[in-house]
């Protein structure tokens, strides 16, 4: 049994500064759990679960995410950290899911009040520790 209810996870998610959207999906492309500003496509998660699967950036430049495209800064063991602009995006797998967590900036049409800078350290620790706690549980 799950202590916690997956909308839980993502809700803590969602807590640390900086972070803005997210959600937790198993490895075959399903959303377990998500921020209600999270709207990827199957289409999307299924090739962002194989793109954390490849060596490294030059392998998965780039790819699409709510209908944006993220450039890929960082890859290495199913973490990888991306950007587009001022917002930023960090997706870290997991055994049997991978967590996505990250800042869209307001300008760029998420509607979302400005939570002051957010982005890419902040995100990446707060998806960090979210991941730690899920392969603690099992997951």
């Amino acid at each position: 049994a799950i202590a916690m209810s997956w909308d839980s996870w993502v809700s803590n998610l969602l807590q640390y500064p900086g972070v803005n959207f997210g959600a937790i999906c198993g490895n075959d492309g399903s959303v377990w759990a998500k921020s209600e500003n999270f709207v990827a496509s199957p289409e999307e998660l299924q090739a962002l679960a194989a793109g954390i699967g490849k060596n490294n950036a030059g392998e998965f430049q780039s790819f699409k995410l709510n209908g944006e495209k993220f450039m890929t800064i960082r890859l290495l063991n199913r973490e990888l950290d991306a950007k587009k602009l001022q917002s930023s995006v960090t997706v870290m797998g997991c055994t049997q899911c991978f967590v996505i967590g990250g800042y869209i900036a307001s300008s760029e049409g998420s509607g979302e009040p400005n939570m002051g800078t957010g982005g890419g350290q902040k995100v990446n620790v707060a998806v960090s520790k979210l991941k730690d706690s899920l392969v603690a549980s099992g997951y």
